[in-house]
Parts: C-alpha cells; structure tokens; sequence
C-alpha cells in the first residue's frame, strides 16, 4: 500500500510539472488593449497595417460575472457589430474555480441574451501539450491545441514563458483555417496570428 501511494505521488508531481494552468493566461484585464496590426493581401501582395483598442467588459447575470472583449469601433457601431471575433475565444466567459466557462456569441446584441445553461464549454483548470479543446457555434468549429509554454520577443521586449496556443476553424462546408495565439501571465493576450493571416502584436 505504501508503495502504491508513492506511486501516486509521484504520478501527481509528474503531472504537475508538465500541465499547463490557461487561466493563469486568459483572464480579464482592467486596462485598455492596444494592437498594431498587419495584414498583407495575397493577390496583390499590398500590406495594411492599423491599430486599434480593445477591452473587457461585464455585466451580471444570477450573480455571476460575464466577461467579453469589445473594441472600441464595435462598441461605437452598436448592438449589429460582430464582436465576437474581437477575441480569439470568440465567445463570452466566466471565471470560476481556475477554469474558464465559455459561451460562443454573434454580435454584441447577443451577449445580454445568454443564459446559464450556454456556457458549455469549458477551458480546465490544466491542460497538456497533447490536450484539444472544442468549441462549437452554429456553422463553425474552434479547436485550441498545442499548449506550450515558449518565449516571445515583442515590440523589443522580451517576454519568457508565454502560453502559445494553436487555433483552428473547421467549417461545415469543409474549410479550415488555422491560427494562433501567445499570452503572458501579466499581459493576457499579446499576440494573435488570426485564422486570415492578420497579425496583431500587443503595445506594452
């Protein structure tokens, strides 16, 4: 039996020093985000580029807090804008007991409309490298896999252990694009290579 338990132990403590905690990563910010982006058209090779500002928002609903991101252009243009794809998520979250809760969402007027019962899917509390997370919205399918920790050099800052996740889009008409994300342990999100190839970097 001692034996038995050691095993144990030393199968936690293995387990422990590879998993992955994503809300160490993914949480609310209270300061506005500011993105440089770039996107580079391949049938005539031109480059735009931009910035913009986004930020969390939350409301209550059965006491519990709902976050989303919004940029500040969405929230100008009202209840029609497609903040959804504001955020790599594309869904609405709760923060509860170091796991993310998570309830895909349109356009903003859809937010105030969520219930409970939609947040159904779930980032744990750990992930490992070989873990596949599926959310899933009407026509369109998001997979986060790849869970690493790596290093990052953005805007001349260097920044080590980042949380680099791979996103992948599967649409039920067969296409599937894929892109991919950091986020650091003090900044949340700061860079994002977006399913279209934009590619959008964190001001720090």
């Amino acid at each position: 039996m001692k034996k038995y338990h050691q095993a144990l132990i030393v199968i936690y403590i293995l387990f422990s020093s590879c998993a992955i905690k994503p809300s160490s990563y993914i949480f609310p910010t209270k300061e506005k985000m500011v993105f440089s982006w770039k996107f580079k058209f391949e049938e005539t090779d031109e480059m735009k580029s931009g910035i913009y500002n986004s930020f969390f928002q939350s409301y209550r609903l059965n006491n519990v807090s709902i976050y989303y991101v919004v940029d500040e252009e969405d929230l100008a243009r009202g209840n029609s804008a497609f903040a959804s794809a504001d955020y790599f998520l594309n869904s609405a979250m709760i923060f509860r007991n170091d796991s993310v809760l998570l309830a895909p969402f349109g356009d903003l007027g859809d937010i105030k409309q969520l219930q409970p019962g939609d947040f159904k899917f779930v980032i744990p509390k750990h992930v490992n490298s070989s873990d596949t997370i599926k959310i899933v919205h009407e026509e369109k399918t998001i997979l986060l896999f790849g869970f690493n920790k790596t290093k990052l050099k953005l805007n001349k800052v260097s920044l080590k252990n980042c949380l680099n996740i791979k996103v992948q889009e599967k649409w039920e008409g067969g296409n599937c694009y894929q892109g991919e994300v950091w986020l650091h342990k003090k900044y949340g999100l700061v860079k994002w290579m977006r399913v279209t190839g934009r590619v959008e970097e964190r001001k720090l």
